[in-house]
C-alpha cells in the first residue's frame, strides 16, 4: 500500500502502468501507522500537491484497469476492441442503363454505275451512247461517247509565205485573215503548239499517242474535209491525220488540197511530235534554216515517203494549212 501511495503522489507527465492490487498484496508492507518512504503523512502536514492514498482510490484504479475510461495520461492494459465494423446490407443494384444510341455512320449511298461506252446507256460523263450505233460517220455518237461526229474543213491559204510567219500567233492571224474568226494554223512548235511530245517506233510506225498536247488545233473523232468536201481523214482519240489505233497510216483517203501540188509548212515529224526544224519557231526566212513540210503531191501521202518527212529552206514560200474551228 505504501509504494502505491508513492506512485500516486508523484505521477510524472509520462504515465506509468499501475501494478495490480493482487501484486501489492503479495508483498509485505509496513504496519499500520508506518509512512511510506518518501511520503509525508497528512498528520505531519502535507505539502502542496501531496496526496495521501485512500482505499477508495485503489478501488477506482483497479476498476480503470478493467475498463476503457482511463483518466488522462494513463494507458489501458487491455487492447481496445478492434472487431471490424458490421457489414452493411447489400446495396440495391443500380438501375440498368439504356443501351447507347446507334452511333455507326450511315451507310453511303450506292455508288453510281460506271460509264461503259457502247452499252447504249448514257451514263455521266458520257455525252451520248447509242450502243451498236456508235461510229465515226457524221452525226453518230463517236466511239468515245464524248459527242457526235462533226465535219470540219481544212484549207490552204491562197497566199504563200516564207518561214517567217510571225510565230504561231502570226500563222493563226494569216488563217483568220483568209477564212474568218477562229481558224488556226496546222503547224507545230515545241512547247507552244504540239499534238504530242512522244515519238513513235520508227521502224513500225506504232506507238503514236496524244501525250501532253499543247494548243492543238485538230479535234478527236472529227471528219476533216478538203476544199472539195472530200474526206481527208476522220480522227480517232489521238486527233492526228493519218493515225489510227496509234499507228501511222501512210495514205489518206483524199489529198489535203486537190488544187495544187505545192507543199505547206508543218514543223513536225511523220508521227506528229514537234520537230526542231521550225524556221526558228516560225520567225526566220533564212536559207540557212529549214522547216518540215506537209506533202501535197499527186499521191495522198501527207509526209512524203513512208515514215519520212520533207524539208524546205525557210526562204521558200509555201502555204499554211488552216483548220476550221
Amino acid at each position: 500500500m505504501t509504494s502505491l501511495v508513492t506512485l500516486l503522489g508523484c505521477v510524472s507527465p509520462r504515465a506509468q502502468p499501475l501494478p495490480h492490487p493482487s501484486d501489492a498484496a503479495s508483498e509485505p508492507g509496513p504496519g499500520p501507522g508506518d509512512a511510506a518512504p518518501g511520503a509525508t503523512s497528512s498528520l505531519d502536514g502535507a505539502g502542496a500537491g501531496d496526496r495521501v492514498a485512500d482505499p477508495a482510490d485503489l478501488a477506482a484504479l483497479s476498476d480503470a484497469r478493467e475498463g476503457t475510461d482511463l483518466p488522462p495520461g494513463l494507458e489501458a492494459t487491455r487492447p481496445l476492441d478492434t472487431a471490424p465494423p458490421p457489414v452493411p446490407p447489400d446495396a440495391a443494384p443500380e438501375a440498368a442503363l439504356p443501351p447507347p444510341p446507334d452511333t455507326a455512320p450511315p451507310s453511303p449511298p450506292d455508288a453510281a454505275p460506271a460509264a461503259v461506252c457502247g452499252d447504249g446507256k448514257r451514263t455521266p460523263p458520257e455525252v451520248c451512247d447509242d450502243g451498236p450505233a456508235n461510229g465515226t460517220k457524221p452525226g453518230q455518237c463517236n466511239p468515245g461517247c464524248t459527242g457526235k461526229v462533226e465535219s470540219k474543213h481544212l484549207r490552204l491559204t491562197p497566199q504563200f509565205f516564207t518561214g517567217n510567219l510571225g510565230g504561231v500567233s502570226g500563222a493563226d492571224a494569216k488563217c483568220v485573215a483568209a477564212f474568218g474568226a477562229g481558224w488556226k494554223a496546222l503547224i507545230s512548235d515545241p512547247g507552244k503548239r504540239q499534238a504530242t511530245r512522244t515519238q513513235a517506233d520508227h521502224l513500225s510506225g506504232t506507238g503514236i499517242e496524244a501525250i501532253d498536247p499543247i494548243d492543238w488545233v485538230l479535234s478527236p473523232f472529227t471528219r476533216y474535209l478538203n476544199s472539195k468536201d472530200e474526206e481527208v481523214w476522220t480522227t480517232d482519240e489521238s486527233a492526228m491525220l493519218g493515225v489510227r489505233n496509234q499507228k501511222f497510216e501512210a495514205f489518206l483517203p483524199h489529198k489535203l488540197n486537190p488544187d495544187t501540188f505545192k507543199y505547206s509548212w508543218a514543223g513536225c515529224f511523220y508521227d506528229w511530235h514537234p520537230f526542231f526544224y521550225t524556221c526558228q519557231g516560225w520567225t526566220s526566212s533564212s536559207s540557212a534554216e529549214s522547216g518540215t513540210v506537209y506533202s501535197n503531191d499527186a499521191t495522198t501521202r501527207i509526209f512524203g515517203d513512208d515514215r519520212t518527212v520533207g524539208l524546205s529552206t525557210c526562204d521558200d514560200r509555201l502555204h499554211v494549212v488552216c483548220v476550221e474551228p
